[in-house]
């Protein structure tokens, strides 16, 4: 289990994610209104900056290798993978 905080429109979300729960279905469930589209990786409407510890995605097509190599995650795809995870989204 990871602790999650989320940054988003000036307030700070914090939510347990298991290992096989995206952050964005963990938000969902939570009542957490983390922009999203496609849910498949490809729109980037999730698109976060990972400030702390470590996801794995399972499609970052969306994404350009200079995004992910500054950080940015897409929400729907990412699944936790350290026990504390920080995100901010624009």
């Amino acid at each position: 289990m990871s602790i999650v905080k989320v940054f988003m429109d000036g307030k700070t979300f914090e939510m347990e994610v298991d290992k096989d729960t995206t952050i964005l279905e963990k938000a969902m469930d939570e009542d957490i209104d983390i922009p999203f589209s496609c849910q498949s990786g490809i729109c980037t409407s999730c698109i976060g900056k990972l400030v702390e510890g470590d996801v794995e995605m399972e499609v970052n097509d969306g994404l350009s290798d200079d995004e992910i190599k500054d950080g940015y995650v897409l929400c729907c795809q990412s699944f936790p993978r350290s026990e504390k995870i920080i995100i901010e989204i624009d």
